[in-house]
C-alpha cells in the first residue's frame, strides 16, 4: 500500500467511525429490531437500512480487495464471534469487537514483522488470542 492509499485509507475510516458515532442511535435501532425500526421511522428507517446495506458491502468488498478475503473474514467474524456471549449490552458489544480487532490486528502485525512470518494468519492468531484475555479480564472483572 503506498502512502496515499494509506491516507485515503485513515480518512474514509475515520469519516465512518464519525459517521456511525453520530447515527448510532439509528444504527442501535437497526441492531435491536430492524422491522421495528422501518415501521416506526418510515422512509428514514428504509434509508437507514438500505444505507447499511449498501455500507457493509462496500466495507466487505474493499476488504477483500485491499487485504485478502481470509483477513477480512477473520476481522469480521473473530472478535464478535469471541466477544458477544460476554459482553454487557449493546454499546459493550461494540467497544469489545473494536477493542479485540485493534489489538490483535496491531500486536499480529507486529509479531509477523518480529518472526518474519505472513502477517495474515499472525494476525488471525493474535484476534484469537486478543478474545481470549478479553474474555478472562471480563470474567475476573465480575
Amino acid at each position: 500500500m503506498e502512502q496515499a492509499e494509506l491516507i485515503g485509507f485513515i480518512v474514509l475510516t475515520l469519516a465512518t467511525l464519525a459517521l456511525a458515532f453520530r447515527f448510532r442511535g439509528l444504527l442501535y435501532a437497526l441492531a435491536l429490531d430492524q422491522e421495528g425500526l422501518i415501521i416506526r421511522n418510515g422512509l428514514q428507517g428504509r434509508r437507514t437500512v438500505l444505507l447499511f446495506r449498501v455500507a457493509g458491502a462496500l466495507i466487505i468488498a474493499a476488504g477483500v480487495i485491499s487485504v485478502g478475503p481470509l483477513l477480512t473474514l477473520g476481522l469480521l467474524a473473530i472478535p464478535t464471534l469471541l466477544w458477544e456471549r460476554h459482553a454487557l449490552g449493546l454499546g459493550n458489544l461494540v467497544a469489545g469487537v473494536l477493542l479485540i480487532g485493534l489489538l490483535g490486528t496491531i500486536s499480529g502485525f507486529l509479531l509477523s514483522i518480529a518472526v518474519d512470518m505472513p502477517p495474515v494468519p499472525v494476525v488471525i492468531a493474535t484476534l484469537f488470542l486478543a478474545g481470549t484475555v478479553a474474555t478472562l479480564l471480563q470474567r475476573a472483572n465480575r
